[in-house]
């Protein structure tokens, strides 16, 4: 962002609603516009918006708003050059309040390409890999986006092909995550969703891996403006890096992690035309660090500690021990190649899932229009103490690399906020912590 710009500062390059009729009217400048809200969510496949007008001139009546219009708009935050561009249907309108001289309602929006899925249906018999057959499936919306995804490692072929049935593109890409195992990413955790960039298929074990596109501050810093006596001035840059507001919703979540089998899992599988069945387990203690994680990028500094467990798996902690059980039907086509893959997915796409639903963060800041869901951020957060620890003032265990898995892009007036939820799969210091030393206490 330029530093000379005010942080939260943006650019509304388009907001025009175009009536059934064709009649376009542009309400980018004037003060019908109140606000804009833009949705992206990891485990949507579609971005949703809406749009806040206070309405003086009578909007409903005179084009009139009855559910057949079009909204383009576009923005960028200010000193940035790749804007976030969108076509919307008006899907609905809510919160309508009127008085003597004026009218507020919210117009709820829906993607052009939500529209056009519903106009499609595949029933069809495919061959290939799960994330071949999405991008055949994704095809059929003649979206104006790419397509990104990740090639998986499965093959569907000859008696063992895949049989969309009756579904929309968008819910056999979403069914398809479900077929999709990859052998360098052992989660096998497919996610198909809508960023404001692209659509995209890809493994969260790898979304983890990317490298940070921002840093944020938590916590209180200085404003940009003079520092201390005797110091040099805060960069008056560091203002858009603060913040706004932040909470952890949640740190874990031990009885939700025993029933969704985070910790011990089993899964049988049944073949009801040989009668057999297999066992397959999984656990947190023995098979945590089969996994990627946020801190293990390609590449990184040998010098650099991975990320460890967000539990004790030494043994020194409680280990828990209560296992979800699960069944399904697998058939063997062939010695050793099972149809369904149930082995490679579904007790470590269980685990992933689950995994990060743990550490959850909800942070607001200045709008950058370059983040998107699926996108990593890294966070500063400071420790909590009275004691002075000089350079060790940072929370080893929270601070880091999080993965934005939801996102709104918040416009009203003059000001572009982003509100982010981020979660996090595993600490930046591997456990157990040093017993504590608690100064100032007599023995």
């Amino acid at each position: 962002m330029d530093i000379t710009s005010k942080s939260g500062d943006y650019e509304l390059l388009e907001l025009k609603i175009t009536s059934h009729n064709g009649f376009e009217l542009d309400i980018k400048n004037g003060n019908t516009f109140t606000s804009l809200m833009v949705y992206e969510d990891l485990f949507s496949p579609t971005m949703t918006a809406s749009l806040t007008l206070s309405d003086p001139e009578g909007i409903l009546n005179f084009m009139p708003i009855i559910g057949q219009e079009k909204v383009d708009l576009s923005f960028v935050t200010a000193g940035l050059e790749e804007p976030i561009t969108k076509k919307f249907i008006i899907s609905k309108i809510t919160d309508l309040e009127s008085d003597a001289a004026i009218q507020n309602y919210t117009l709820e929006l829906a993607s052009v390409d939500l529209i056009s899925n519903y106009e499609e249906k595949i029933s069809e018999y495919f061959e290939g890999s799960a994330t071949d057959i999405a991008q055949k499936c994704w095809k059929r919306l003649s979206s104006d986006k790419d397509f990104e995804f990740e090639p998986s490692s499965d093959l569907y072929e000859n008696e063992i092909g895949i049989i969309i049935p009756n579904m929309t593109p968008m819910r056999a890409c979403s069914y398809l995550t479900e077929r999709a195992f990859h052998d360098t990413y052992k989660s096998s955790s497919y996610v198909f969703f809508e960023s404001s960039k692209s659509y995209v298929m890809k493994p969260l074990e790898m979304l983890t891996q990317s490298e940070p596109k921002n840093k944020f501050n938590l916590g209180r810093y200085k404003n940009a403006g003079l520092g201390d006596e005797g110091s040099s001035p805060v960069d008056s840059n560091m203002e858009n890096k603060k913040a706004i507001t932040y909470s952890f919703l949640s740190n874990f979540k031990v009885l939700d992690n025993i029933a969704h089998g985070l910790y011990n899992s089993q899964l049988t599988t049944i073949d009801f035309v040989t009668r057999t069945k297999k066992i397959h387990d999984h656990s947190f203690w023995e098979n945590s660090k089969d996994y990627k994680y946020l801190n293990q990028a390609e590449g990184m500094d040998e010098n650099k500690d991975p990320d460890g467990p967000i539990f004790d798996i030494t043994g020194q902690g409680i280990q828990y021990k209560p296992k979800t059980e699960y069944l399904l039907p697998e058939i063997e086509v062939k010695a050793g190649r099972p149809m369904f893959n149930q082995e490679k997915i579904y007790l470590q796409r269980k685990f992933f899932m689950q995994l990060i639903n743990n550490i959850k963060c909800s942070l607001t800041v200045y709008g950058d229009s370059d983040l998107s869901v699926g996108d990593t951020v890294e966070l500063s957060l400071p420790i909590f103490t009275r004691l002075d620890l000089k350079e060790e003032w940072e929370d080893k265990y929270y601070s880091g690399k999080y993965l934005i898995c939801a996102i709104r892009h918040r416009l009203s007036g003059s000001r572009y906020v982003s509100d982010m939820e981020l979660v996090k799969d595993s600490f930046n210091d591997e456990l157990p912590a040093p017993i504590p030393v608690i100064e100032g206490v007599q023995k």
